[in-house]
């Protein structure tokens, strides 16, 4: 017959799992940190800056995520936002752009 878990054992996992967050909660904060320091030092109008926080880094995350996933139906999934994302900058990109002006908005 399984041992049923005792209070002292479920306040243990509760415990791990304390620290367990704390330490992933600094980890993603490290790494958005560190994501926009290196996207500062680029010297990137606000504009391109913005699209590569909020748009090219998430769409070449969710690529790689889809990669990785084992389902056939969720790595199509995630490829197609990872697809989306980037085609919703590039439209906006072209949208903002007119005659005579590059991209960069000179």
């Amino acid at each position: 017959m399984p041992r049923r878990p005792t209070c002292r054992h479920a306040l243990a996992h509760l415990a791990k799992a304390k620290r367990l967050n704390t330490a992933l909660l600094a980890t993603i904060a490290f790494f958005f940190a560190t994501v926009q320091q290196r996207v500062e030092a680029l010297s990137l109008t606000p504009d391109l800056e913005t699209a590569v926080l909020e748009q090219l880094i998430p769409a070449i995350y969710l690529e790689r995520v889809a990669t990785k996933c084992s389902r056939a139906e969720e790595r199509q999934r995630l490829a197609a936002l990872s697809a989306q994302k980037a085609r919703t900058r590039c439209a906006r990109r072209s949208a903002h752009s007119s005659p005579g002006h590059s991209a960069r908005g000179d």
